[in-house]
């Protein structure tokens, strides 16, 4: 689309975006662009007229009627920033028309509040739209909506803003006395004065004023809401005034004067309006009556009044309204009240009564606020209480006496409120408080007993009990005793599964916290404190009380200080028996720690509990508490329970637990923690944290216990009594054991002994008691965690325990318990129990990390290595492949991975086994790690990967180097021997699979492989020769591979091998800055653009180009190729890329390797199938070539002919690259041409071979260049050589031999063509014009100028049609040619005389020949070459005589004699058909330069030459005659026409028979000599009879007609040419042409009908009758049939002559002719076949007549 101009800017919306062209004016401007919202920008706006605004806005609001769209304001605000005066009054001449929707209206409105913040309107529209906005504002419901409504009323509440006074002067013109105003006018009056308070305080008045008049009349129920809406501004507008009056300039208004304008209207608001039903009006006036009631309360003279509407305010509670509201001016009227003038008593008890109802659950669930309603109701009490102490206490001890449920605990929360309070007076009525407490300590209620234990603390708090060890106590006592008995019942069975009874016990502690915290009447009383310490001491074990045991140990904490403040710790205070042991507190509370930040962080409380409880229950154990338990608190209160590790905690208090376990000098003080740690197992869940720990506790006590009989007594029972079906208890006793096992590995393995030999004394009873009744599989569940036990005890246990009993005992029942399960089960390795066979792998894994970790101090040997690892190999191979869903795999190859470590090394094809089979089985699994679904499945996948290739790097690093070579090189060879190994072997085949995953985790094994390798790299490593261009090589494909994560780890492979590789080059890789190259690099493999990530790949080559020895690069590129076609197409691609790195990088390095480089190259093109792959592989020849042109052209031309598919590619390379010229030189100076081929032509069979290759070469060069100009000035040369070549090359047809498995460039389905030399040559020359000439090559498509070349037949016809298409084409390329070309014509070689004897002949007419100065000896070449030996070259010389007649007539009037003399002898003389013909067309050419007297000297005897010639056999001959003697007939002059008038009588019956020659041409051109003859007979009215159905009409009936109308005129006028004609028409009659006897037969026929009978009887018919009856018997029966009729109508004429009677007088004529023809031809011949149809009419005829 054409950029406009600055004069053509235009307007138009629908104007797509385009760029300003700034080339003519530097003022232009570019067309204005909308924004995303259909906006302008704001120098485009400028840009555009008024009515392109227009356009815009238009525009925007249409979006409205889509259904809105958010930023119409902002593209109006836009648009308004440039134009304000167009769009604003725009929007308002939208607003005043009716037909604009109401959407685009209020979208209107709200672009126009928008422009009001930013800037200011003009006056004249400010007037306009204030109008239309009252208008639409005030319209009847039914006229306008009222979203239109308030658009408007909120555009005149913005405009008031600033034009207060237009704005504030409409509204009071429609606010008229006792005229109901409208809705929306009561509203934006409200808005606008709520907004300007001071400037609206002169129109209060009159507004209030007016509004009192319209109020009574308002009846319905949307005015009523406005008006109180309205009502509930102005007042707020009034109290901002009256705070602030002094800021107003207009004079003071005061209280007293607005409250006598309100007062009439709160009593219309209280009376009338307030008791309707309507909802919605009476949620409006108490919305109201909150502002006019600020204003009219502060007047003491009005409250009384208001006072006395408290009754019609409390009545409205119940109508379904929000009681809030309600509340809320409530609350407002007795925060009015002062003790100067409270509200009348008689209304404390009805305020009372009403709100005590409110504060129970059921009244507030219907209400939104019923928070907000609750809080303003306790403070409403509040007020009460301060007015009315005694009667609001008073009501409140009657209704807890008589209520019950909700009324009750709502009636004991604002109790508990207001006595929080601290009411001035209150606490003389405190026994009136302590009596309403009491009155509901009975009640049963959970909900009930919670707020009465509130209540109790707030009594305390408030100091309203001054001793509590009576009731309170008692009562807290009881509920903690009460809701613990319940709590130990199923939970199931409690209300809210026993929330509610915790609630009360939480509270209970809660409140006797405050009881003793504040130390009112208890503290004093030694025997309460004891009695209250005993009591919650003993609450500290039990379950039920674990959610409360944050606040009964800080009561306990408390009591304890006190205690030991008293000093009666010791002496005077005894523990009863029931209190709970110091093992028992220990063990509890150090559960209760293991959760910490569980029960409102009852960790820090258990553990300072048990630092107070120290002094007076521990001894020696407890020496170093003061300082290990502020230690852990503060590590407590460093966290919190999001940051806390509950493994490091763990650890803590078991760490603090053996200190304290390690310090008691009791012999027994273990062994009964122990036994008090089993007794609390079951008070926990079997998956609760506190068990776990529990366990864990239990076994450190075990471990530190003396008594081994003991220790295996309980270990024993444990194992008894396990649930082996339940795996969290399982865990509980493995921790449990491990613990244990760190200092008691004998007992533990005692204990198992023990339970094995118990199972195996009740195998068929089954006699343990939670056993009983399993199932076969279950009991392998005990087997299987019996595999868990030995293992976890061998783990922990010490070195110098487990080694003697480690190969004697525990891995056998290890073996044992895994073999005898699979038996059990009856199953075969692949369907064991998955969980079982996890169990056993991680066996083995702990015993060899044990074995490990024990042979670190004391080296052991371990039999059962290989036992285990062919256990491990076969459960992998039982894996299925198909899917990953269990970590057997996983876990398999870590046990394989710690197993191999043991001192025991493996064989080379053991470890070659192992890991062959760990690849397979994590190789071949479906790709799950690659998906987007994040999970365990996906987690498991990825953990697996990570493990094969730890265990891959194990594995290898249990491969030993011969020691030998260890101690004679001392090198490090054993990595790079391995990776070696690794990944030809074991990885590639992984490397090279279709599938990505498969190739993804090949690659990631060998990154970390390589990773890992390199970290043990040091200044004496190597890598074999030839590793690193091999493994280089292998994983260069693959950085362009379609996955990312397979590039990342090829990137960061290779890296490892270039650091690996310059260990000892630091001057080519090393230094920080190469390595951030690399690690970029290995970054951008992983982007998403592929171009980037060939960038990245390519740089890649180059450093390991750069890094590659010389010795290593033939080996680097037959690793790059042999990939080619492996894996993917990217990966080919890459290959190939890389090795164009190479030849460009070490270009100068591959000299010696040139022959050897190709020829792998060629090798692998063969073998890809690929065009793109194939077409790179081809141009990294044309790469090498750059430097080594000479050495590839050489071994190209080496390749064996027909050139393949291959061939043709590299060649078509080489012409795609800027050097392609040099290319065609160097092939041109290796063909032969010119006299030094000449001088060898004796060789020309043997030296063929090599001239046809470079032939075929430059075909395809040429074929592969780009365009054709590019051929330059070689065209010429290229042309010239390979005519020469053409004209050397053989005639010999014989195919070049095809050579089997090659394959050869041909159609797609189709054989190949034959190749001959000739047919290559002429595909080279084709290709050279096809580029270079496209106009000549067209030229010889069409004329089939290709096949004349090939045939050395029409060879020179082909070169002349060559040179005529050059001749056409331009001058450049044809001087070049003719100058390398005129040597031929002297050349001792015949077909190369040949061929520049056709270029020149051609050429001969051609303007530019004179100019080149080659015409004289061109010419004389061609009359000396008139007379020589070859044929060809004869017949060349007549045609470019011809073409020089044609294309040079002043120079045949010049050299006349000399042309017509050289082109007349063939005429006379024996020649080939070919110069005779063209002799003859050059005469005709000549002919018309030639002056009349020479034209009339030689058209008789050149006549009689060219009628010699009209029976000619060849039709080239036949054709060129008849031209000829036409064109002299044309030519002749009027003083030679008689002359040549005898030469066509002569020719007539040649020129009237030959129209039918089977020869068109020939026909043709004796169809035009006729007619240019026809004027010398004196014939006339011809011309009818002259059109093309005369030549092609197969009948022959126009030509016969022609001929009967010519001899009727010539019977008229030249009766003696009819005579003659008689005498050649017999000569006709033998002609070998059948066309030319049958129209010879008509002739003789037509002829007898046309003559008169005297001169019938004087003619000599004879011969003419003997040549027709010849024709019986004539191949064709038209002829035969033709030669009948002329015979019979000879016959009658000589019948009619001598008047004879005959047949014809009684017989129809046809019949007659039959009957004369069946005697004429009547002979008896031998071996004759039977009568003919003529026979058979001849005798039928003879019978009838």
């Amino acid at each position: 689309m054409a950029r406009p101009g600055p004069r053509t800017r235009q307007c138009d919306p629908r104007a797509t975006d385009s760029a300003p062209d700034f080339r003519h004016s530097r003022s232009a401007r570019p067309r204005p662009r909308e924004t995303r919202d259909g906006g302008v920008t704001g120098e485009d706006m400028r840009a555009s007229p008024v009515h392109c605004v227009h356009h815009r806005i238009s525009k925007l609001l249409r979006l409205a009627d889509e259904g809105g769209h958010k930023d119409i304001a902002a593209g109006i605000m836009q648009a308004a920033r440039v134009q304000p005066a167009a769009v604003a009054s725009l929007l308002v001449q939208i607003l005043q028309q009716d037909e604009v929707s109401v959407r685009q209206k209020v979208a209107a409105y709200e672009g126009l509040r928008t422009m009001l913040l930013e800037q200011r309107m003009e006056a004249g529209l400010i007037g306009s739209l204030i109008a239309v906005a009252s208008q639409q504002m005030r319209a009847a419901p039914e006229e306008a909506l009222s979203e239109l409504q308030a658009a408007a009323s909120d555009t005149l509440a913005a405009l008031a803003g600033s034009y207060f006074g237009p704005v504030m002067r409409e509204l009071q013109k429609h606010l008229r006395p006792f005229v109901l105003p409208a809705e929306f006018t009561l509203l934006t009056l409200g808005k606008v004065m709520a907004a300007s308070v001071y400037r609206c305080v002169p129109f209060l008045g009159i507004t209030l004023t007016t509004m009192q008049t319209v109020m009574r009349g308002i009846e319905d129920s949307r005015r009523r809401g406005a008006f109180c809406t309205a009502l509930e501004c102005m007042c707020g507008a009034i109290s901002t005034y009256l705070r602030s009056w002094e800021r107003s300039t207009y004079p003071q208004i005061t209280l007293q004067r607005f409250s006598e304008y309100l007062l009439p209207m709160y009593q219309d608001l209280i009376s009338a309006w307030l008791p309707s039903e309507d909802m919605e009006v009476k949620l409006a006036v108490l919305q109201a009556l909150g502002p006019v009631l600020n204003i009219l309360l502060p007047r003491k003279d009005l409250q009384n009044q208001i006072y006395g509407d408290i009754p019609l305010l409390l009545a409205q509670y119940g109508e379904n309204i929000e009681a809030f509201y309600i509340t809320k001016v409530l609350g407002q009227i007795l925060q009015a009240s002062s003790s100067n003038n409270p509200i009348p008593e008689v209304h404390v008890e009805a305020i009372s009564h009403t709100l005590s109802y409110q504060v129970t659950s059921k009244a507030q669930w219907p209400y939104r606020l019923c928070r907000e309603n609750h809080t303003e109701i306790s403070h409403v009490f509040l007020q009460l209480a301060r007015s009315h102490p005694s009667e609001l206490l008073g009501i409140f001890h009657r209704k807890l006496e008589m209520g019950r449920g909700d009324t009750r605990v709502g009636i004991l929360a604002v109790m508990s409120y207001v006595i929080g309070a601290e009411v001035l007076g209150m606490a003389s009525w405190k026994h009136l408080c302590i009596k309403s407490v009491k009155s509901v300590l009975t009640d049963g209620n959970p909900r009930v007993r919670v707020a009465v234990l509130q209540a109790i603390g707030t009594l305390v708090s408030a100091g309203y009990l001054d001793k509590v060890e009576g009731w309170p106590l008692n009562y807290i006592a009881l509920q903690l005793a009460v809701s613990a008995n319940s709590l130990e019942r199923p939970m199931r069975s409690l209300p809210l599964g026993g929330l509610l009874e915790k609630m009360v016990q939480k509270t209970s502690l809660a409140t006797l916290e405050i009881i003793i915290a504040s130390g009112r009447g208890i503290s004093q009383v030694r025997d309460a404190i004891g009695e209250l310490w005993v009591r919650l001491l003993g609450y500290v074990p039990r379950t039920p009380y674990t959610d409360s045991m944050t606040p009964l140990c800080r009561c306990l904490r408390i009591l304890a200080a006190q205690r030991q403040q008293h000093r009666q710790a010791a002496h005077d205070c005894r523990e009863p028996v029931a209190s709970p042991t110091p093992q028992q507190l220990l063990a509890r509370l150090l559960v209760l720690s293991a959760s910490p930040f569980e029960g409102e962080g009852r960790g820090v409380a258990a553990l300072l509990l048990l630092n107070a409880l120290r002094p007076e229950m521990y001894g020696d154990e407890a020496e170093q508490w003061w300082m290990e338990i502020p230690a852990m608190v503060q590590y407590l209160d460093g966290h919190s329970k999001f940051s806390l590790d509950q493994t490091t905690w763990e650890h803590k208090l078991l760490e603090f637990l053996q200190k304290t376990l390690g310090r008691s000098k009791e012999g027994g003080w273990s062994q009964d923690l122990s036994h008090e740690l089993g007794q609390q197992m079951g008070s926990y869940a079997n998956a609760s944290v506190e068990k776990a720990f529990l366990c864990k506790a239990l076994g450190t006590a075990l471990a530190m216990s003396k008594d081994v009989a003991s220790v295996t007594g309980q270990l024993r029972e444990l194992l008894r009594m396990a649930d082996y079906l339940n795996g969290a208890e399982m865990e509980c006793l493995d921790s449990c054991l491990q613990l244990c096992a760190r200092e008691q590995l004998d007992a533990i393995l005692r204990a198992l002994g023990d339970f094995e030999e118990e199972m195996a004394e009740g195998e068929d009873s089954w006699h343990l008691s939670l056993c009983k009744g399993l199932a076969p599989q279950e009991r392998d569940r005990v087997k299987s965690t019996l595999l868990l036990f030995y293992s976890r005890a061998a783990a922990q246990a010490p070195p110098q325990q487990l080694l003697p009993r480690l190969a004697e005992e525990i891995v056998p029942k290890i073996l044992h318990h895994y073999s005898t399960s699979s038996q059990v089960l009856g199953l075969n390795a692949r369907q064991m129990d998955t969980a079982l066979t996890l169990r056993f792998i991680e066996s083995i894994s702990a015993v060899s990390l044990a074995v490990q970790r024990s042979g670190e101090s004391q080296p052991h040997e371990f039999p059962h290595k290989q036992v285990l690892l062919s256990q491990l190999l076969e459960i992998i191979k039982a894996e299925p492949r198909s899917s990953l869903l269990s970590p057997v795999r996983q876990e398999a190859m870590v046990a394989i991975g710690h197993l191999s470590k043991v001192k025991q090394p493996l064989s080379c094809e053991k470890n070659q086994e192992l890991m062959e089979q760990c690849l397979d089985s994590v190789f071949s699994l479906p790709p799950q790690e690659f998906t987007e679904d994040v999970g365990p499945s996906q987690t498991l996948y990825a953990s697996t990967m990570a493990t094969l290739e730890g265990l891959m790097q194990i594995l290898l690093e249990e491969e030993e180097t011969p020691e030998r070579l260890q101690r004679t090189f001392r090198v490090q060879l054993v990595g790079g021997l391995l990776i070696a190994l690794l990944c030809p072997q074991l990885l590639q085949r992984w490397l090279v699979s279709e599938q990505v995953w498969e190739r993804a985790r090949a690659m990631r094994v060998s990154t970390h492989l390589l990773k890992a390798y390199l970290q043990t790299v040091t200044i004496t490593t190597q890598i074999p020769p030839g590793q690193f261009s091999t493994l280089a090589g292998t994983l260069g494909p693959y950085t362009c591979d379609s996955l990312g994560s397979i590039r990342q780890g090829a990137g960061d492979a290779i890296g490892c091998l270039l650091d690996i590789q310059v260990a000892q080059q630091p001057w080519t890789l090393r230094g920080r800055d190469k390595a951030w190259a690399l690690r970029r690099v290995c970054q951008e493999l992983q982007s998403a653009d592929p171009e980037e990530v060939w960038d990245a790949s390519i740089k890649l080559a180059k450093l390991v180009s750069r890094a590659l020895p010389k010795a290593e690069i033939l080996p680097f590129t037959q690793t790059l190729l042999e990939s080619l076609g492996a894996v993917s197409q990217a990966c080919d691609q890459a290959s190939v890329l890389w090795f164009h790195t190479l030849l460009t990088d070490r270009a100068t390095d591959l000299t010696d390797t040139v022959q050897a480089i190709l020829s792998i190259t060629s090798t692998y093109l063969r073998c890809l199938e690929d065009p793109e792959p194939r077409g790179l592989l081809a141009q990294a020849v044309s790469l090498l070539a750059q430097h080594h042109q000479e050495a590839v052209v050489t071994y190209l031309l080496q390749r064996p002919l027909p050139l393949d598919k291959d061939s043709k590619e590299l060649w078509a390379a080489l012409a795609a690259e800027d050097f392609f010229q040099d290319i065609l030189k160097d092939l041109l100076d290796r063909i032969p041409s010119g006299p030094a081929a000449e001088q060898g032509a004796e060789t020309q069979e043997v030296a063929v071979a090599n001239p046809l290759s470079v032939v075929c070469a430059i075909g395809e060069v040429v074929m592969g260049t780009a365009v054709g100009d590019a051929l330059g000035s070689l065209l010429p040369e290229l042309c010239y050589a390979l005519l020469y070549q053409l004209s050397c090359t053989p005639d010999s047809d014989t195919p070049l031999p095809s050579r089997a498995g090659r394959p050869l460039a041909s159609p797609k389905g189709a054989a190949p063509p034959p190749s001959t030399p000739r047919s290559l040559t002429v595909a080279a020359l084709r290709a050279v014009l096809a580029k270079g000439l496209q106009d000549v090559a067209r030229t010889l498509d069409k004329e089939r100028g290709w096949h004349l070349l090939e045939d050395p037949r029409s060879f020179p016809e082909g070169v002349s049609l060559l040179a005529r298409a050059l001749g056409q084409v331009g001058d450049a390329p044809l001087d070049r040619i003719l100058q390398l070309l005129s040597p031929s014509l002297s050349s001792p070689c015949e077909d190369w005389r040949v061929t520049g004897t056709a270029f020149y002949a051609e050429l001969l007419g051609h303007p530019g020949l004179q100019q080149r100065k080659l015409l004289r000896p061109v010419l004389e070449h061609l009359v000396a070459g008139a007379s020589d030996e070859s044929d060809s070259i004869r017949w060349l010389a007549a045609r470019g005589l011809g073409n020089m007649a044609q294309g040079l007539p002043h120079k045949v009037k010049t050299h006349r004699q000399l042309l017509l003399d050289t082109l007349r002898r063939p005429l006379a003389e024996p020649s080939s058909p070919q110069v005779v013909g063209e002799s003859m067309r050059a005469l005709t050419k000549a002919l018309g330069q030639l002056s009349e007297s020479d034209v009339g000297r030689l058209s008789q005897p050149v006549a009689a030459q060219a009628r010699a010639h009209f029976p000619h056999e060849d039709s080239a001959v036949r054709a060129a005659a008849f031209g000829l003697f036409g064109a002299l007939a044309s030519s002749a002059q009027q003083k030679h026409r008689q002359l040549f008038a005898g030469e066509v009588r002569s020719s007539w019956a040649a020129l009237m028979l030959h129209q039918r020659d089977p020869s068109p041409e020939a026909a043709t051109a004796c169809y035009t000599a006729f007619q240019a003859c026809a004027p010398f007979l004196g014939l006339t009215g011809l011309e009818g009879a002259f059109d093309s159905g005369l030549l092609t009409g197969a009948s022959g009936e126009r030509h016969r007609h022609l001929m009967g109308h010519v001899c009727k005129q010539l019977a008229q006028k030249d009766p003696a040419l009819l005579e003659s004609l008689v005498t050649e028409t017999s000569l006709h009659l033998h002609s070998r042409w059948e066309g030319i006897r049958l129209a010879a037969a008509k002739l003789a026929g037509i002829l007898a009908e046309n003559m008169e009978a005297p001169h019938v009887q004087q003619l000599d018919l004879g011969t003419l009758l003997c040549s027709l009856r010849a024709l019986h018997g004539d191949p064709s029966t038209a002829v035969e049939i033709a030669a009948a009729e002329a015979v019979s109508t000879i016959s009658q004429k000589q019948r009619v002559a001598l008047q004879e009677p005959g047949p014809s007088h009684t017989a129809p004529r046809s019949q007659g002719r039959l009957l004369f023809v069946g005697k004429l031809f009547r002979r008896k011949r031998k071996g004759r076949p039977p009568a003919g149809p003529l026979d058979t009419a001849e005798s039928e005829s003879v019978s009838s007549s």
